[in-house]
């Protein structure tokens, strides 16, 4: 369990002047958590979730059993998020049910954006994607779709 540094109250500085001081270096740690998508170790806050990534899953007739998924992240769909790039963790998830209730096989949290599988073998497959800047706090699902594996 990660240690985290108490935030004095401002009102514990009786100076006028301190209390202001104090209340804008609050301001301005919380506009850098915003920027850059983390949490501070004084404000045991959440980061928030990032921008959705891009899913695509491909194929090959004349690989069967093998899937080929494609992950774009946000600063490289064109939309101006992510601008700072901060590091995103990906996690996919598969099944044959487009509800993700049966079967759902886990790849796990990665921050790898390129991943050939052939774990899935032949079949109809639906992949979904969630990401997160802190492993706690994930974006919505970015499903794939109707996935046929040859």
């Amino acid at each position: 369990m990660a240690y985290k540094t108490p935030q004095p109250s401002v009102q514990a500085f009786q100076d006028a002047d301190q209390q202001n001081v104090v209340k804008r270096i609050y301001e301005r740690l919380d506009s850098i958590e915003e920027a850059t998508s983390l949490q501070s170790f004084v404000s045991g806050r959440a980061a928030p979730a990032p921008p959705q990534a891009a899913l695509t899953v491909s194929t090959n007739p004349t690989q069967p059993g093998h899937a080929y998924i494609r992950i774009t992240n946000p600063q490289y769909l064109g939309t101006n998020k992510n601008r700072i790039a901060t590091p995103i963790q990906h996690w996919l998830i598969a099944s044959p049910s487009p509800g993700f209730n049966s079967g759902v096989i886990d790849f796990g949290k990665t921050s790898q954006t390129y991943i050939d599988t052939s774990e899935l073998g032949s079949g109809i497959w639906y992949l979904q994607l969630r990401s997160t800047t802190d492993g706690k706090t994930f974006n919505n699902p970015v499903s794939s779709g109707k996935v046929v594996i040859p």
